[in-house]
C-alpha cells in the first residue's frame, strides 16, 4: 500500500495495481496528484514488502512519461518493513504512473558532485562550486607566525552566481578561516580551555 509521506501538507491519492507480467516489471504504481499538485514536489512512500520480496540491489524504479521510462532516484528504508521513498517532481500531468523493475538502480545525472582533491573537498552543483571544506592543515601567509595554522574549516564558500562570500587571514585576524568553528570549551590536561 502506498502513502504519502506524513509531513506533506498535501494529501496524495495513491492507487497500487501489481502486475505480474511484463519480463522485467514488478509492480505498476499509479498516482493521482490533488488539483494543483502537479507543479509541486511531493515526497512519497510505498511498502516494498508488500510488493516483493526481492534484495534492494535488482531494483529499479522508473517513472513511465509518454511510453519513455525516466529512472527516478529513490531510498530504502527499514523501520520493521522495508520502505520505498521518492520524491515526485514537478510534471504536466496529476496523474503519475511509476514501474517497478528488476534492475540495478539507474540513477540521473547527479545534481551534487564532490570533487576530492589533496587536503580539500570541493562541493559543486551543475558546474557551479557551492563550497571547499579543507580538512589538511592550510598555513597563513609567509612571514606569519605558523601556530595560525588550521584545517576542517570551509573557504571558499560561493554564491550561487559565482562570488566568494567567506575571506581567511584579515590582517588583523590571522586566526580567522573562513567558516569554522571555536572550540570555547575545551578539557584539555584536566583543565578547560577557550581556544
Amino acid at each position: 500500500m502506498l502513502q504519502p509521506k506524513k509531513n506533506a501538507f498535501l494529501i496524495v491519492f495513491l492507487l497500487l495495481l501489481c502486475t505480474w507480467s511484463g519480463a522485467q516489471r514488478i509492480a505498476t504504481l499509479q498516482v493521482q496528484l490533488p488539483a494543483g499538485g502537479n507543479s509541486l514536489s511531493i515526497p512519497v512512500e510505498a511498502n516494498l514488502d508488500a510488493i516483493t520480496f526481492l534484495p534492494d540491489t535488482v531494483l529499479q524504479l522508473v517513472e513511465v512519461i509518454q511510453n519513455k521510462r525516466v529512472p527516478v532516484p529513490y531510498q530504502l528504508s527499514s523501520s520493521g518493513h522495508r520502505m520505498l521513498h521518492w520524491i515526485i517532481a514537478p510534471g504536466k500531468t496529476s496523474a503519475r504512473v511509476f514501474e517497478l523493475v528488476k534492475g540495478a538502480q539507474v540513477l540521473p545525472p547527479a545534481g551534487v558532485q564532490l570533487q576530492d582533491a589533496s587536503g580539500s573537498i570541493t562541493i559543486s552543483s551543475r558546474n557551479n562550486n557551492l563550497l571547499r571544506y579543507n580538512y589538511a592543515t592550510v598555513y597563513p601567509p609567509q612571514g606569519i607566525d605558523t601556530v595560525y595554522k588550521r584545517s576542517g574549516f570551509i573557504h571558499p564558500l560561493w554564491s550561487p552566481r559565482g562570488q566568494e562570500l567567506t575571506r581567511t587571514n584579515a590582517p588583523d585576524h590571522y586566526h580567522h578561516w573562513g567558516l569554522w568553528n571555536p572550540w570555547t570549551q575545551v578539557l584539555f590536561e584536566k583543565d578547560t580551555v577557550d581556544f
